[in-house]
């Protein structure tokens, strides 16, 4: 047991922390240019997660709207309208603040290692790496997980309350998948920016402190979440930065962070209304 919690927590922080030693010590001519990406990495994310707080709001969707409607001479509140009185009104919302995340988590964050490091993206954990080889580690990692936040959701109203965060996921199979979809889409999007872009950027050459940099916005951004989903953040999010460090893949996060996701949405719905009993 010691052996295995010595192999997780402690070798990938280790062996990470000795790279950024090696770098230090023999590659004197590279720390200015990972100092200088580290400072890029940071910079690019700060502004990235201000621009999802205050664009991502589904106000500028409206707000937007009506702004076309001027430029193409549309009735004023036509579409607006339209938009407001639909049967998909609150999927278009979702919608809009999902593409807004998964512009600025994951197309910027890649851009920038394409276009500015100039960096292959698999350096920052678009891989398999060494993922299947941890296998066991993950499997068992789902299944804890899940049944946690199964067990915490019994009987629970806020529960039924805030999961799914689309309210009308139960209304239909249609409504329910389409919502997953998306929600894959963000959960995605959202790795690869913190297990990914930062964890990796900062990694050189902060070593295993780039975990701990990491952990910080990300606990921050599950703060208008359930308290549980919030406190979880926190141990979830050391766990998955080890891991993405110990197999060189963010792979194996995006599986666990979207069984977490679909086991709080089912939980939610099997407390509430019940699962969709028709097609559309």
């Amino acid at each position: 047991m010691f052996q295995f919690l010595h192999s997780l927590f402690y070798e990938p922080i280790l062996r990470a922390n000795q790279d950024a030693d090696m770098l230090y010590a023999t590659r004197k001519d590279k720390i200015n240019f990972y100092r200088r990406r580290a400072w890029i990495t940071i910079v690019v994310a700060t502004v990235c997660l201000f621009a999802i707080h205050y664009l991502s709001s589904h106000a500028l969707l409206y707000d937007a709207v009506l702004q076309l409607e001027k430029i193409f001479s549309i009735p004023s509140g036509k579409w607006f309208n339209a938009i407001i009185n639909h049967h998909y009104k609150e999927l278009f919302e979702h919608f809009y603040g999902i593409f807004v995340l998964a512009f600025f988590l994951l197309i910027i964050p890649m851009l920038t290692v394409k276009f500015v490091f100039r960096e292959p993206l698999n350096q920052y954990g678009w891989q398999i790496g060494d993922t299947f080889k941890h296998k066991k580690l993950y499997i068992v990692s789902m299944l804890v997980l899940m049944i946690s936040m199964y067990i915490l959701s019994i009987n629970s109203q806020s529960f039924a309350d805030f999961y799914p965060f689309y309210h009308q996921a139960s209304r239909s199979w249609f409504d329910f998948v389409v919502w997953e979809m998306l929600y894959v889409t963000l959960l995605v999007s959202t790795e690869f920016f913190f297990r990914g872009f930062l964890l990796f950027g900062l990694r050189l050459p902060l070593g295993g402190l780039s975990i701990a940099v990491m952990l910080m916005p990300y606990m921050a951004v599950h703060l208008p979440k359930l308290w549980p989903e919030a406190l979880s953040s926190i141990v979830f999010g050391i766990f998955l930065g080890l891991v993405a460090l110990r197999s060189g893949s963010i792979l194996g996060g995006i599986g666990l962070h979207i069984s977490v996701a679909f086991t709080l949405d089912i939980a939610g719905i099997l407390q509430g209304k019940g699962l969709p009993k028709i097609f559309f």
